[in-house]
């Protein structure tokens, strides 16, 4: 799907419809119900802020492709 494959241009490759996905020290469990899909930051390095993880995620799935 369109979030899968932008997730994927980032390096990350999410296989099923839940799991957990590590990506630069960064740990997320992620889930799909129907169309939309969940993500939950579980684990990030100690020196990024939560904010500047939530903008960097929100500017991969703001991205055209």
């Amino acid at each position: 799907d369109a979030a899968s494959a932008k997730l994927l241009k980032q390096g990350i490759l999410l296989t099923g419809d839940k799991g957990t996905v590590t990506h630069n020290g960064v740990t997320i469990d992620f889930a799909y119900s129907g169309d939309t899909l969940t993500l939950d930051v579980v684990k990030k390095p100690f020196l990024v802020s939560e904010g500047i993880l939530e903008s960097t995620i929100r500017k991969w799935f703001s991205q055209e492709g």
